[in-house]
């Protein structure tokens, strides 16, 4: 029996020339987490077999989809991790705002490395949803979900082995190392995170007359910021007294010892929540859609 072990495997990462071919040059390995799952869809197929009990006709296998969740701490070293976005400028990072392809990435989870490589291997995978939290006391956490162009290749050998530049420094940003602003002012908070999701052409338009997926074509995206902070009877007013008003400016700058990242949002608060605390002090809570006004950027992530 050969078992795996949860801490003895690489994350590897690589971005696609063509969707859906892995790609073996220019390969990252980040020190974080991942998860890789397949989807089989069922068919049911209509048998009348005379009694109650149902024919083992009844259900075929359909076409199979995979989801990949890599997650850890956001570091410097994974600025790249942005260009699941979009890359606009060399250090400007925003989301696609056209219905297109997005780029594609091959996924390895690296198992055994000797003269040939195993490994589980994702491809054709696409951004569908990017989380960002922070907290007192932690660091800036993120989580990505992407979808594959088909099935889950697993414990497949790699002829010669899978040739990567190792992204494993330490450089993160620190919740206590930042600055919110809230329109001009700056505002002490607790937490906060940022979900970006996107939704996509439907599976049977993408799959067609095959088993593998032909492309991946966003159609919506949306993004929520969540914050919560120590309620402050001076400043409250202006989340709870501007539900659905104006679009309204949330930044975040984030210090590393060596560079910056500035997180901009505009939109719209949705909801307001200063729920009882019981024995400790209140606190707010919003809930904001980040929505485009004609000018500023929804979401924007700057490098200094």
């Amino acid at each position: 029996m050969s078992r795996r072990n949860g801490n003895d495997y690489k994350l590897v990462i690589g971005k696609e020339t063509t969707y859906g071919t892995a790609s073996v040059a220019s390969l990252l390995h980040y020190p974080d987490s991942i998860e890789m799952n397949d989807t089989t869809a069922v068919i049911d197929v209509s048998t009348k077999t005379g009694t109650l009990i149902p024919g083992h006709c009844a259900k075929i296998k359909g076409v199979t989809t995979g989801t990949v969740t890599i997650k850890g701490q956001f570091t410097l070293d994974k600025i790249m991790l942005l260009e699941l976005f979009n890359k606009a400028s060399s250090a400007t990072y925003k989301p696609l705002n056209a219905n297109q392809a997005s780029d594609s990435w091959t996924i390895y989870r690296l198992w055994d490395e000797s003269t040939d490589d195993v490994a589980d291997i994702a491809t054709g995978c696409v951004l569908e949803t990017f989380k960002l939290t922070a907290d007192g006391g932690n660091i800036l956490m993120y989580e990505a979900t992407l979808r594959t162009s088909g099935k889950i290749n697993r414990e497949a050998r790699i002829t010669g082995g899978l040739t990567y530049t190792s992204k494993t420094a330490c450089t993160v940003f620190p919740h206590y190392d930042s600055v919110y602003t809230r329109g001009a002012s700056a505002v002490k908070y607790n937490s906060m995170s940022i979900t970006y999701s996107r939704t996509f052409v439907d599976d049977a338009k993408a799959f067609q007359n095959s088993l593998v997926k032909g492309f991946d074509l966003i159609t919506d995206s949306s993004a929520v910021l969540e914050i919560e902070w120590n309620y402050d009877t001076a400043t409250d007013s202006v989340v709870y007294d501007n539900i659905l008003g104006t679009v309204i400016l949330d930044k975040f700058d984030f210090d590393s010892s060596s560079s910056d990242l500035e997180i901009s949002t505009y939109g719209k608060y949705t909801s307001y929540d200063a729920p009882d605390p019981d024995n400790g002090i209140f606190t707010g809570k919003l809930t904001k859609d980040l929505l485009y006004d004609g000018t500023n950027d929804w979401l924007k992530f700057i490098v200094a």
